[in-house]
């Protein structure tokens, strides 16, 4: 078998295999090339809040707060948060806990009526907000601290609010255009699960046989161009 057989071969089951995932890859990226990023991620339809001033006067000692845990404290914040101003403490084993800072008491959970008024307090759309819906497991769409409250809207990009049950934080924001995005994305990585790791063994093996179908390709045109020369070459003598 010559070299030329040989990768023509190569070339062609090579890119037999790969071709679809080839296509998927320059689909999925003009895909995600025609979309605006702000509106991917919904800041279109996010609400300017105004951040509260914290008055200091109506705050309890820190030190009373934090001698309520268990366990030494690692971390410490202090934040306005969306019913008043929260501290935020995270002990050396990576547990979180969430108190009023006002009363120096637990942090209460975020009912449904709460989560309505915080998803609408947080969206400049002209959608309704519907009944919030607990979820207590990650989904495709979301992925994050549970449990937590979505809130959707029924505009015309199917916003979708995720509000944290724990604090009444909005965490992450989901329309149509994220949606197709993140299917693209998917396609995109070759990771069909969690849509997150771009390091895992299909994509790599995958890029590995695209790469060398390229190689095999550049080859066989260079060899074809080449012989195409000397051809001509030996016509006008």
């Amino acid at each position: 078998m010559s070299v030329k057989v040989f990768f023509i071969r190569l070339h062609k089951w090579v890119a037999l295999v790969v071709g679809i995932q080839l296509f998927l890859w320059v689909a999925g990226g003009l895909v995600m090339s025609l979309f605006d990023i702000d509106e991917v991620h919904g800041d279109l339809t996010k609400a300017a809040i105004e951040p509260q001033p914290l008055n200091w006067d109506r705050l309890v000692a820190l030190d009373s707060i934090a001698r309520q845990l268990p366990t030494p404290i690692a971390e410490l914040s202090l934040s306005a948060g969306f019913f008043g101003p929260q501290v935020r403490l995270t002990d050396t084993s990576g547990v979180v806990y969430q108190f009023d800072a006002q009363t120096g008491k637990p942090l209460q959970r975020v009912s449904s009526t709460q989560a309505l008024r915080i998803a609408q307090a947080h969206y400049s759309g002209q959608g309704a907000g519907q009944a919030p819906i607990q979820l207590n497991e990650n989904s495709t769409e979301y992925r994050g601290r549970l449990p937590v409250w979505r809130v959707d809207f029924d505009d015309s990009a199917a916003t979708t609010l995720y509000v944290a049950v724990d604090n009444g934080d909005v965490v992450t924001r989901r329309n149509r255009i994220w949606r197709m995005y993140d299917f693209a994305w998917m396609l995109h990585i070759m990771d069909y699960r969690e849509r997150t790791d771009f390091n895992h063994p299909l994509l790599v093996w995958a890029s590995a046989l695209a790469l060398l179908a390229a190689l095999s390709g550049l080859y066989l045109i260079a060899a074809t161009s080449w012989r195409f020369e000397v051809r001509q070459l030996v016509k006008r003598k």
